[in-house]
């Protein structure tokens, strides 16, 4: 059986864009649910592996990573699911 691949999101605490995203975030850990945290890290010290911030890697993969980071654009659909759900 394969294991679900580490979404790593790199962040800023000075960052605006992050700051927005940070509730999402949660949302998303929210979804995941606690067997799956380990899965999901957040990292407000490395580098951003693409240069920017808020980023993404999957399973390692920056590329993979820009393409989450395309599809969470959308801030606010993630976490209105979750708020919706009482999942936040």
């Amino acid at each position: 059986m394969s294991s679900a691949a580490r979404i790593k999101y790199f962040g800023r605490d000075w960052c605006e864009y992050c700051k927005k995203f940070d509730p999402t975030w949660k949302g998303i850990l929210a979804l995941a649910g606690f067997e799956n945290e380990r899965n999901f890290v957040k990292d407000s010290k490395g580098f951003s592996p693409v240069g920017y911030y808020p980023s993404f890697t999957v399973g390692g993969d920056p590329k993979l990573g820009e393409q989450f980071g395309k599809i969470m654009r959308d801030y606010e659909k993630p976490v209105s699911y979750a708020t919706a759900h009482h999942i936040v």
